[in-house]
């Protein structure tokens, strides 16, 4: 698809895959909840042991600070779905970690 014509037997293979091209099914977010999960989160006692959530062109993003940042999806009850990966729990309204 997004390879043009280069990519049209990979498209056509992919076709016959079963969930090759599922999506997950995203929730919207308010300005104020992404205002709230914006910032640095520590999860450890190193001083690398950081992820930063920020937004670029409205989307929702996380890395590690001076890293490349990922486009994280929401899919409801606080729970978040990085690009290209399983599901993890960002943070939820109990425990605001900032």
């Amino acid at each position: 698809m997004a390879g043009g014509l280069k990519a049209s037997a990979v498209v056509e293979y992919l076709k016959t895959v079963d969930g090759a091209d599922d999506r997950a099914l995203t929730q919207p977010l308010s300005a104020e909840d992404i205002a709230k999960l914006i910032g640095v989160y520590t999860f450890g006692v190193a001083a690398s042991d950081k992820l930063k959530v920020t937004v670029s062109n409205g989307s929702l993003q996380i890395g590690r600070p001076g890293r490349f940042a990922r486009v994280i999806f929401h899919l409801g009850s606080w729970t978040f779905c990085p690009w290209a990966r399983n599901r993890c729990e960002l943070c939820s309204p109990k425990r605001q970690v900032r």
